[in-house]
């Protein structure tokens, strides 16, 4: 199949960067298995699909929170192979939350995108059973799970029921922030998007606008943002990255950007919840920032 691969289909296919996928990937299953033995989750249903479910791992009472959304370009993997950071986090007196969406083919974009803003939302209104601080929220998410954390961050929370966003802090890996190039890909294969629905579910397209003008502004207070990417990627993701960057700090909020030495499109998230690492510390310091200003 890859060398049947169209140039940009390859440089949006960021396996062809590493040599062995399959460790990587069974990387995070024996690192979440480990945390889920040490510290056991707490499952909940945000909605009423048997998807629509999210693993809380409790860090005391009132704690600040951190909520991941997965990758898997929409299409694999879950909240349980997503376990793994809780260890980084809990250890430091943080929540941690994986979130489940459904998966492509079995649900359109539109509503992926809706379920994971339907989940962080849900978080909000239980924050009180959760025992954290809905005020000390950070989002994050790796790959697609980039991409739909930044939809998340530019979300008309009235429609799901909030007076005000809930997410204080982002931290975006690796993310593919206009999906419109995916349309003619094999990558579309299972997801379908058609060109209006790319347009709408881009959220670099939704921050601006043809001339590089803003378009629209992050909800009020700007949310500070750490947007990295691995020092091996392809082209695409990095210029995606670095576009998402610009647009979100030219819209006002602060943003720290990384590239992340040594690791690649896969590897990166392991950085997330380690602050011995340059990723991990800007992490770190984004909770103390959030933290700072409640």
């Amino acid at each position: 199949m890859i060398e049947n691969w169209t140039p940009l289909e390859r440089d949006y296919s960021p396996s062809t960067c590493v040599d062995d996928l399959d460790a990587l990937l069974a990387a995070y299953r024996t690192e979440s298995e480990r945390a889920r033995e040490l510290i056991p989750p707490r499952t909940h249903s945000y909605g009423t699909s048997p998807d629509e479910r999210l693993d809380v791992f409790p860090a005391g009472p009132r704690s600040a929170a951190h909520l991941f959304v997965h990758g898997g370009y929409w299409q694999e993997l879950s909240k349980d192979e997503s376990s793994f950071p809780a260890l980084g986090f809990v250890a430091r007196g943080i929540t941690y939350i994986a979130v489940d969406y459904t998966l492509a083919p079995h649900a359109p974009l539109d509503q992926i995108v809706a379920q994971v803003r339907t989940a962080i939302a849900w978080v909000h209104r239980h924050a009180d059973e959760l025992d954290i601080d809905p005020s000390r929220l950070v989002v994050s998410g790796s790959s697609a799970g980039a991409h739909l954390a930044a939809m998340a961050a530019l979300t008309d929370w009235s429609a799901y029921g909030l007076s005000s966003g809930p997410i204080a802090g982002l931290a975006l890996m690796s993310g593919i922030y206009d999906v419109v190039p995916l349309v003619d890909t094999y990558i579309n294969d299972a997801v379908g998007m058609d060109r209006d629905t790319a347009r709408r579910n881009s959220p670099l397209l939704q921050v601006t606008r043809a001339g590089d003008e803003p378009a629209s502004s992050p909800p009020a207070p700007p949310i500070p943002a750490v947007i990295a990417w691995g020092e091996h990627e392809t082209a695409a993701f990095k210029q995606q990255s670095t576009a998402f960057a610009d647009a979100w700090q030219r819209s006002g909020a602060p943003v720290t950007r990384l590239e992340a030495a040594g690791r690649n499109h896969f590897d990166i998230v392991h950085d997330l919840a380690d602050a011995a690492t340059p990723l991990g510390a800007q992490v770190a310091r984004l909770h103390e920032r959030v933290d700072s200003s409640r």
